[in-house]
Formats: C-alpha cells, sequence, structure tokens
C-alpha cells in the first residue's frame, strides 16, 4: 500500500473540464482501457490457473514493473508479505506461502523477509503460462 490522496469532484466541473481539455480526456480513456486490460487478464487468470500459477504471474510482473537488477537476479522494489501477494492473487496466505517455498525450492526465487528476488524469471513465466 501506498499513501493516497484522493479528491471529489462533481460531474459538471469535471465534464465541463474535460470538454475543454480533449488532451486529458484522451487520456483519461487510455488509463481506463489499461486498467480494464489489466483486470480482464487477472480474471483469466483466476479463471485458468490454479494459485501457484498465478503467484508465478504476479511475481513476472512485478519483477517486470517494480524490479531492480541485482548481482542474482531481480529484486522486486515493493514492500511485499504474504498476506498482501494474497490478497493480489486472490488465494489465502497459506495457499501463498506453499508457492512461494515450492518456487525457493527449485531456485526460481529467494525469499527474504519483507522482499523476493527473482532468480529464474523465465521459469516463473512458463510456470504462469501453464496449468502444471
Amino acid at each position: 500500500m501506498e499513501p493516497t490522496e484522493c479528491i471529489v469532484v462533481a460531474k459538471g466541473p469535471l465534464l465541463e473540464f474535460l470538454t475543454a481539455r480533449p488532451e486529458l480526456l484522451l487520456r483519461i480513456i487510455a488509463s481506463l482501457s489499461v486498467y480494464i486490460k489489466r483486470k480482464d487478464a487477472t480474471m483469466g487468470e483466476v479463471a485458468f490457473l490454479d494459485i501457484a500459477g498465478r503467484v508465478a504471474t504476479k511475481l513476472v510482473q512485478l519483477a517486470d514493473t517494480k524490479g531492480r537488477p541485482t548481482s542474482v537476479g531481480t529484486g522486486i522494489d515493493v514492500s511485499l508479505n504474504q498476506r498482501t501477494l494474497a490478497a493480489m492473487v486472490g488465494a489465502t496466505r497459506e495457499n501463498v506461502n506453499r508457492a512461494l517455498r515450492r518456487f525457493s525450492d527449485l531456485g526460481y526465487i529467494r525469499v527474504d523477509r519483507g522482499s523476493i528476488t527473482v532468480l529464474n524469471r523465465d521459469q516463473l513465466r512458463r510456470r504462469g503460462s501453464s496449468h502444471a
């Protein structure tokens, strides 16, 4: 989680503002399209991948978007505990723990307190794209 500030803007003033600035409206539409695409992918993962596959997919995604190169792989630069990861993939903490332990035993990842280093992204990606 990150600190967030939200504001509420009434529909009328917002539409007036966006009508005067169509480039912003196009950016909002593009952002919403990306959001919908991600949600569709997540729904597909939940429907077609087992928990380990969903964990693998999420770890690859986090490594791609939030990762930083290390001497042994890619460190995931987010505060990531098992509960948070479980919420991200729609699973229980215990099932995520089992998947992480298995991936660690296979040498795909290294788990340290509060952080995960992806050691073998290709194997994780393969695991995330199969039902095995």
